[in-house]
This record gives C-alpha cells, structure tokens and sequence, in this order.
C-alpha cells in the first residue's frame, strides 16, 4: 500500500492515492490536515510548482493488532521546484506515521502524520528543459499518464486482463 501510494504521488496518479485511504481518514502533513478529497486538492495544487517528485521509502516497521496496525515507513522525498528566480531541488528526509485499517480484507491508512525530521533545498543552477545531458536514446520519465509505465500496463493488461500488482492484493 504504501508503494502504491508513492507512486501515486510521483506519478500524479489520484485515482491510486485515493485507494491507498479509507474515506474517512486523516492525513496530516503539516501544511495541510485532512480527509482524502482534500489531501489530493492540496497534491494537484502543488504541482503546478512542482516539476518532479521521487520518493524513496524504506522497509516498515510493522506492528499488527487483529484489523489493526502501526506502520512506520522512512522516505526521502525529492522534490524539483520551478521557483521565481530558476529551480531548486528540495530534498527531504521524512517519516509516515500511519494507523491502517483492515476492512472486507483489505488494509488501507486510516491515519497519516508525516514527522518531518530534516530538510535540504539547493539551488539549481541550469534550467529543467536544458539539464538533460543523456541524449535522445535514454527513456525519460514524466508525470502523469505519458509516463512510460502507464504504457507498460496497457500492454500488460492486454496479454492478461486480469493480472494485478501484487501491491493490489489489499496486503500493507
């Protein structure tokens, strides 16, 4: 669930989000505190400063109580800002502090905190649209549905319509 959700978010994929969350949950990050709808109107916001975001989570510590659990996951987000003066990187070392939920069998966050333990933002000194330096044979990423995996997927699901991400089995 929690890769799922940070897909989500890199790849502006709301519908994902949304999945990832029980409709009555709370998600606080600080700058913004509340349910789902929310949360998304707040992300969809932000990119319109936002060039790019990867995030990187770590293993979670998981502690299970019948249809109960306490998850904690590290991440560093990195995240590519167009800002006034050019770009900037912004990159952060954060904590999801979640209670998720099972119900009908499947786990999804019913609570959210991100814990924001540290934070590094540099100037970027070349422009977004002139710093790729790989050449026109390297795949590059986008955000949104014209990235390369949206077209992966279409191709997997035409081979096997009824396969799904193992992520999508409802397991945390």
């Amino acid at each position: 669930m929690i890769l799922r959700y940070v897909h989500g978010v890199d790849r502006l994929d709301w519908e994902l989000v949304r999945d990832c969350y029980w409709p009555d949950a709370v998600d606080d990050h600080g700058a913004f505190r509340g349910d789902p709808e929310g949360f998304i109107e707040w992300g969809r916001c932000l990119k319109a400063s936002t060039v790019s975001t990867t995030h990187q989570v770590s293993p979670s510590l998981i502690v299970l109580d019948g249809d109960h659990a306490q998850v904690e996951t590290y991440c560093l987000a990195f995240h590519r800002q167009e800002i006034d003066r050019g770009a900037r990187d912004a990159v952060m070392g954060v904590r999801y502090a979640d209670r998720f939920e099972r119900r009908g069998g499947q786990w999804r966050i019913l609570e959210r905190t991100a814990i924001w333990d540290w934070l590094r933002v540099d100037d970027v000194a070349v422009p977004a649209d002139e710093e790729w330096s790989f050449g026109p044979d390297h795949v590059r990423g986008s955000r949104g549905v014209h990235d390369m995996i949206h077209a992966l997927a279409i191709k997997l699901h035409a081979h096997a319509p009824s396969a799904v991400l193992a992520s999508e089995t409802g397991d945390v």
